[in-house]
C-alpha cells in the first residue's frame, strides 16, 4: 500500500507537470540505487528488516510511478494499461488454475538439502521452480 501510494503520487506529478522529465529521472535513479542498496542490507542484516521495508517501499514506488510516467507518456502510449492487464490477466489464470485443480503448489523440505540439479524422480509431470532445485516451492501437473 505504501509503495502503491508513492507510486501513484511519483505518477501525478509527472502527468500534472509538477515533475519534470529531469526529475522523474532522479527519482527513478535514485529511488533505484536506493532501493538496491536497503535490499542488499535487508538480504544480509534480516533483523533490520521490519525497520527498512518501509524505506523500501518508499524508493520503490518512487522509481515505479516516476519511470510507469516516463514511458507512458514520453515513449510507449498506453503500455502502462497493456502491462497492468497483462499482470492481472496472468494472476487470475494462475490463480483459477490452482482453484480448479490444474496446478498444485507444494513447498517440500527436500530443497533444503541442497539436492543440486531439479529432478524429476518418478513423477515426469513434475516442475522444480528456483535456483537449481535448491529453493523456491515445487510446481505440479494434475493428473485428474
Amino acid at each position: 500500500m505504501i509503495m502503491t501510494g508513492v507510486a501513484t503520487y511519483s505518477w501525478n506529478a509527472v502527468a500534472h507537470g509538477s515533475m519534470g522529465i529531469e526529475s522523474a529521472n532522479a527519482n527513478m535513479m535514485g529511488g533505484g540505487l536506493i532501493g538496491l542498496a536497503l535490499s542488499f542490507v535487508i538480504a544480509f542484516k534480516p533483523h533490520m528488516a521490519a525497520v527498512l521495508a518501509m524505506l523500501f517501499a518508499i524508493c520503490e514506488g518512487l522509481m515505479l510511478g516516476a519511470i510507469s510516467a516516463v514511458y507512458q507518456y514520453a515513449v510507449y502510449p498506453d503500455i502502462v494499461l497493456h502491462a497492468v492487464l497483462l499482470t492481472v490477466g496472468v494472476s487470475l489464470s494462475m490463480f483459477l488454475s490452482w482453484r480448479f485443480g490444474i496446478i498444485e503448489a507444494h513447498c517440500g523440505r527436500d530443497h533444503l538439502r541442497g539436492c543440486g540439479w531439479p529432478r524429476a524422480g518418478n513423477d515426469p509431470a513434475r516442475l522444480r521452480l528456483g535456483a537449481g532445485g535448491i529453493a523456491g516451492p515445487e510446481l505440479r501437473l494434475c493428473d485428474r
